[in-house]
């Protein structure tokens, strides 16, 4: 209730119409001001990496995320303490613009591709494993290219 977080985040983006690169990195710190530990439960250093190559021709972007994570020290109990770990995604969205399939969107990838058991928070439970996903989606625009 009475604890003061001090942290960093920053992004950068660069994105094109052939590629795409997003970086993010965050840390946190927290003190205890009633007893001058560390403040609860936090989060490890991390840096998030996500990077694209889009092909106009085709209405596709494929990408990879990369999510890095430090060990976590900052604990008042040692059993709350959290190895460092590295989770990598692979994905691919194919999204047409004009033609027959316009408002389509199909979104196809593999979360945590190498299967890396780890834990975000200190509850003693693993994140999901390696994950497959399929998402399909169709808009439709009633207005046409006007604004309704």
């Amino acid at each position: 209730a009475n604890a003061t977080l001090e942290g960093i985040e920053v992004e950068a983006v660069y994105d094109s119409r052939f590629f795409f690169l997003r970086a993010t990195y965050s840390e946190i710190e927290g003190t205890d001001n009633d007893t001058g530990g560390v403040a609860g439960n936090l989060f490890p250093n991390k840096l998030f990496v996500d990077a694209a190559v889009t092909i106009p021709s085709a209405a596709l972007r494929v990408g990879a995320r990369g999510t890095f994570a430090d060990d976590f020290t900052q604990v008042d109990d040692p059993s709350r303490r959290r190895d460092a770990y590295n989770v990598y995604d692979l994905y691919a969205v194919w999204q047409p613009t004009v033609g027959p399939f316009d408002g389509l969107r199909l979104d196809v990838g593999v979360d945590n591709v190498t299967d890396e058991d780890y834990e975000v928070v200190s509850n003693g439970v693993s994140e999901e494993g390696r994950n497959y996903k399929v998402g399909l989606s169709y808009r439709i625009s009633f207005c046409g290219s006007r604004v309704c």
